[in-house]
């Protein structure tokens, strides 16, 4: 059975980004309800900050999934919503690659997968571990569907 989901590093980098943007903005903010004549920086940082910090927040932590693959199906669940989708591969309309040269030595590779019922499942190589083991999976169970970029 193949398991991917998000690299731990992904997962730290995004952690370290929120608190450290919840830290500056909430700083900023205490400035602003302390000084009576606060700087002007201090209203674009707290204001800027702190709404990108809960939007991106909010966003990783309802939108973090996990893939598995394997015993004739693909199961796509999300934790903190408490859903779960379960696909046979004969369910997988299409499925791509992309590679994207990002560098001299380095490419961004990404998977996309469609199903019958139009929804969409996107995964990129250097943000979800087990993504070779997934491309495997799917040229054994799903290979006459691969579209060719």
């Amino acid at each position: 059975m193949v398991v991917a989901r998000q690299k731990s590093t992904v997962v730290f980098a995004f952690a370290l980004f929120i608190s450290l943007s919840y830290a500056v903005g909430g700083f900023s903010f205490f400035v602003l309800m302390t000084d009576p004549t606060p700087f002007w920086g201090h209203y674009a940082t707290a204001f800027l900050l702190l709404p990108l910090a809960t939007v991106i927040m909010v966003r990783q932590f309802v939108n973090y999934k996990v893939v598995r693959a394997g015993e004739g199906k693909l199961t796509i669940s999300y934790p903190v919503r408490r859903t779960m989708r379960a696909y046979a591969p004969g369910s997988i309309a299409a499925w791509s690659e992309t590679t994207v040269k990002t560098g001299k030595q380095q490419r961004y590779t990404e998977l996309s997968i469609i199903f019958d019922d139009e929804s969409r499942l996107d995964l990129g190589s250097q943000e979800y571990d087990q993504y070779g083991a997934l491309v495997q999976w799917l040229n054994q169970k799903a290979g006459r569907k691969k579209r060719v970029n």
